[in-house]
C-alpha cells in the first residue's frame, strides 16, 4: 500500500529513536571535540536542558524524531 502521508518516515522504529538526553550528550561531546570554550559548552548545555524540560513537561516528547517546529517555537515563547 502506498504511504498517503509523505511526512511519515517508515524507517523510524522505537529501536532507533534518539532520546533527548542522548542527543543532548552527543551535542555536548561534539562541542568538546570542536574545542569550544567551557563557557560555550556550559551555556549551550543549560539552554538544551531547559528545552528538554519544556518539551517533556508541555508535550511529553522524549525523542528527537518527535520534535516539531511548533514545539521549539513554544519553547521560545516560554522563555
Amino acid at each position: 500500500m502506498t504511504n498517503l502521508n509523505p511526512t511519515v518516515d517508515d524507517s523510524i522504529t522505537p529501536e532507533n529513536l534518539t532520546g533527548l538526553a542522548e542527543a543532548h550528550q552527543a551535542f555536548i561531546d561534539h562541542l568538546k571535540d570542536e574545542s569550544r570554550s567551557s563557557s560555550t559548552i556550559l551555556a549551550y548545555g543549560k539552554d538544551i536542558e531547559q528545552m528538554i524540560e519544556y518539551v517533556l513537561d508541555a508535550h511529553q516528547i522524549q525523542h528527537v524524531h518527535h520534535l516539531e517546529p511548533e514545539h521549539l517555537n513554544g519553547f521560545k515563547h516560554h522563555l
